[in-house]
């Protein structure tokens, strides 16, 4: 008979066992059911400050904009005005350097001229 109270004892652990596991599933099922909420919550928060942040990031890239293209008509003439003095400077540069290379031939010419009228080198 011990045969058929230990079968009997170990079916009634059995059946506490299943009870508790029945009781840790359910546990666990509300841990992660109060995880997902949590989380859920947490990323909430998250996206709204987010969100927060890329509107303020909007906002200063629009004042931004604003302040270069107002800055820009000032730049413009600026830019404007230093290409004036560049093609000034440059103009006289190009006649300077027309004159000198005139020069270098005239003064080429007269070399020539006295070259010319040397005696040759015997």
């Amino acid at each position: 008979m011990s045969t058929h109270e230990d079968r009997l004892t170990a079916l009634e652990q059995a059946s506490v066992s299943r009870a508790e596991l029945t009781e840790a599933i359910n546990r666990l099922e509300r841990q992660q059911a109060q995880t997902l909420r949590d989380r859920s919550h947490e990323t909430a928060i998250t996206l709204g400050i987010l969100t927060d942040d890329v509107r303020i990031l909007k906002e200063n890239v629009q004042a931004i904009r604003v302040k270069v293209n107002e800055g820009f008509p000032d730049l413009s003439q600026e830019l404007y005005s230093i290409e004036e003095k560049l093609t000034k400077r440059f103009v006289s540069l190009e006649g300077k350097l027309e004159q000198q290379g005139q020069d270098i031939k005239d003064h080429g010419k007269l070399l020539q001229q006295i070259l010319d009228r040397l005696p040759p080198v015997s």
